[in-house]
């Protein structure tokens, strides 16, 4: 086995240049990698960069002094000093800050206007069609047919009572307007499919209502109705007109049948608004100053106090700035090492 003799290692430069060689023709290539490894390992630039990398690694990656692990209600052995002026952040604080402002933020619920039209054009061709299936029907009207194209065409359920009392009313113009009149009256409250679908403490807090261009308003349940209410308000509105009780009935049916919930939970806005609050929410910091002491000796050991421990030696332990730290020190060895040799 040969070894390395640093006597051949030159770390100062020689005087004398002797001119280099070509290599002859008659060399083996095998010869020529050995006189180049040879060369490499006389080269003093090459021991310089070594030993600045390992320098540079060694001290940067010293890490500072922890502070004693501790046990709650313990009885500290020693006085327990901050190493250094530290700029720490509370994590705890900062995630229950966080936790208090996602909290705060307001179901959001979509007020459609759209139902409302949808259901504005649906009565008017409903009229539209009884209309024209009196000009065109015979004498004797198909009740069961005509209910049955009305199930299909408009998903309505009326009884043949009630088609014989809309053929004597004749589809009239009257009963549209005033059955469009209440539906528009308590859609433009809004309506919910059922107040027990509200799952996320909108009874305590209530809840944001968006309305398109209108924007949005923070109500409480109590604001608008859930559909079965809608329809037992429409009713008792109906029983108080003078109007013919088989008109009232007729009213009634038809007016509870078109009713359609407008407003709906919106759950990717409501986590879109809580994800940007959170986002939002600045850190917690606190400055603890070098030589502060966090607890003497003979002093019982708080939770205040370990957290003030745990969250300090996470901080010293932290590698975030290894690598710069490390950069910095290698160029710093590598040019004094460089400005020696040269």
């Amino acid at each position: 086995m040969s070894f390395i003799s640093f006597k051949n290692i030159k770390l100062f430069k020689s005087p004398v240049f002797s001119p280099q060689r070509e290599p002859g023709p008659g060399h083996p290539p095998k010869e020529e990698n050995a006189r180049f490894g040879q060369s490499l390992l006389q080269n003093p630039f090459i021991y310089i960069i070594i030993f600045a990398l390992s320098l540079g690694y060694f001290v940067s990656y010293i890490p500072s002094k922890s502070l004693p692990e501790l046990q709650p209600g313990e009885i500290a052995p020693s006085d327990v000093i901050a190493p250094a002026d530290l700029t720490i952040e509370d994590t705890e604080a900062t995630e229950n800050r966080r936790r208090e402002a996602v909290e705060a933020i307001l179901p959001v619920y979509v007020f459609d206007l759209n139902v409302f039209l949808n259901t504005e054009e649906k009565v008017r061709q409903f009229f539209v069609s009884g209309r024209e299936w009196l000009k065109t029907g015979p004498v004797k009207k198909d009740y069961v047919q005509l209910q049955r194209d009305i199930m299909d065409r408009f998903a309505l359920e009326l009884t043949p009572n009630d088609l014989a009392a809309l053929e004597k009313e004749g589809f009239g113009a009257d009963l549209e307007a005033m059955i469009l009149g209440l539906l528009e009256k308590y859609s433009g409250q809004g309506i919910i499919l059922s107040k027990n679908l509200f799952i996320h403490k909108e009874q305590e807090r209530g809840f944001m209502v968006v309305r398109n261009q209108e924007g949005e308003k923070a109500i409480r349940p109590k604001d608008i109705l859930e559909d079965k209410e809608a329809k037992d308000k429409i009713a008792a509105e109906i029983n108080k007109l003078e109007i013919s009780p088989r008109k009232k009935g007729l009213l009634i049916s038809l007016s509870i049948n078109f009713v359609a919930p407008n407003i709906a939970f919106n759950k990717v806005e409501t986590e879109a608004r809580k994800e940007k609050t959170r986002a939002g929410v600045e850190p917690v910091f606190y400055t603890i100053k070098k030589g502060k002491v966090l607890v003497r000796k003979g002093d019982e050991v708080t939770p205040d106090i370990l957290k003030k421990v745990r969250i300090i030696n996470e901080s010293l332990r932290t590698k975030r700035a290894w690598l710069a730290n490390f950069l910095g020190t290698f160029l710093l060895f590598g040019l004094l090492l460089f400005t020696l040799w040269f």
